[in-house]
């Protein structure tokens, strides 16, 4: 796999299932301290340090929004 530059985004869309799968998977990675992921020419490894910051933006029967921050272990918060 190829390094990967400093910043990246992803988008996808998944069905309900896949979603569930995907957020329990995520879920057992928060509790252990470390997130990876990976797609077909991507791989992040990202230990992170707690706190960890939610956003949650809804608009009225138009959109719910959930984001959450992670900061690399061991970085100093500002």
């Amino acid at each position: 796999m190829s390094e990967m530059s400093e910043e990246f985004e992803y988008e996808a869309s998944f069905s309900k299932t896949e979603i569930v799968g995907f957020l329990r998977s995520l879920a057992d990675k928060i509790e252990r301290g470390e997130i990876t992921l990976s797609g077909e020419n991507w791989d992040i490894r990202f230990p992170f340090s707690e706190p960890v910051e939610v956003d949650i933006d809804y608009e009225r029967d138009r959109k719910l929004s959930i984001k959450f921050k992670f900061r690399k272990r061991g970085e100093l918060r500002v």
